[in-house]
């Protein structure tokens, strides 16, 4: 039997078509490398290993820095949850955890092997 579509159901797979198709043609074309980076040449002995190694290693680097200063928007020290953004996730998340509760507990329809 062959199913028809609806024309929203239709619209809708020609949306997902344009918008991933696309997406997914494109990814194997970025995954390549501009160009290939030629190998350095190995050296033969530890010493010399070390020494290649260590004409590599930026020393400016390496020195131990301070600790920066926190950023303008850091609060400080204060906790999440008692700024007004996190006062209003709590409430936010307690009042979904209340409501989702409440429409288990109050269904007006449940199934036969339930009761």
């Amino acid at each position: 039997m062959r199913r028809k579509w609806t024309p929203g159901a239709k619209a809708l797979a020609m949306a997902l078509v344009l918008v991933l198709g696309p997406g997914l043609a494109a990814a194997p074309a970025f995954a390549a490398d501009a160009a290939p980076v030629p190998a350095p040449a190995k050296p033969t002995t530890l010493a010399a290993a070390a020494e290649a190694k260590l004409a590599t290693v930026d020393t400016a680097a390496a020195v131990v820095q301070a600790p920066a200063a926190p950023a303008a928007g850091d609060s400080g020290g204060e906790s999440f949850f008692k700024t007004p953004k996190g006062i209003a996730a709590l409430v936010l998340l307690g009042s979904l955890t209340g409501y989702s509760i409440y429409s288990a507990m109050n269904k007006a329809s449940t199934s036969p092997g339930r009761k």
